[in-house]
């Protein structure tokens, strides 16, 4: 007569404690589903804003170059004079949020990437010569090209995914 009450009881107590284990299951799944997505959408915006970022830094260290160079022609030399401060204060912005978007980024090779356009956008602005400039420039668009199409990629995935 005890086993008729205890065996319902014990499945009673085993069956509440398996659903309490699925919908346990259930919401971790749905918990790391959110940050998934929560970190996608992270990762998507800051790269969609770092491609824009870098390629206004490229396009005004463009406009740097050709400010030099415009000087070396009146002057015959490279890379002694000041940059126009509205270019200056456009260089100093877009340098900077291009740094701060680096740090969103998660792929490593990517991060490496943004360094080079950057490393090479500094060295064609304090080049004291413009065979160094020139060399500088081309290792920046280079860069940028690759860098670009990696964030293509990226930004794809992230959509594809």
């Amino acid at each position: 007569m005890a086993t008729d009450f205890v065996l319902p009881v014990v499945t009673l107590v085993l069956g509440y404690l398996g659903r309490e284990f699925q919908e346990s299951m259930r919401a971790r799944r749905a918990e790391a589903k959110e940050r998934r997505r929560r970190r996608e959408d992270f990762e998507r915006d800051a790269l969609v804003e770092l491609q824009e970022v870098l390629f206004s830094l490229v396009r005004n260290a463009g406009r740097a170059y050709n400010a030099d160079l415009a000087t070396f022609r009146q002057t015959g030399r490279w890379g002694r004079a000041l940059l126009p401060e509205e270019l200056d204060r456009e260089h100093f912005t877009l340098n900077r949020r291009a740094g701060i978007l680096r740090e969103r980024v998660f792929d490593a090779a990517l991060r490496s990437l943004v360094d080079e356009i950057r490393g090479q956008v500094a060295a064609a602005g304090i080049a004291r010569d413009k065979p160094t400039a020139d060399s500088a420039m081309d290792v920046m668009a280079a860069a940028f090209d690759r860098g670009n199409r990696s964030l293509g990629d990226r930004l794809r995935a992230l959509y594809d995914a």
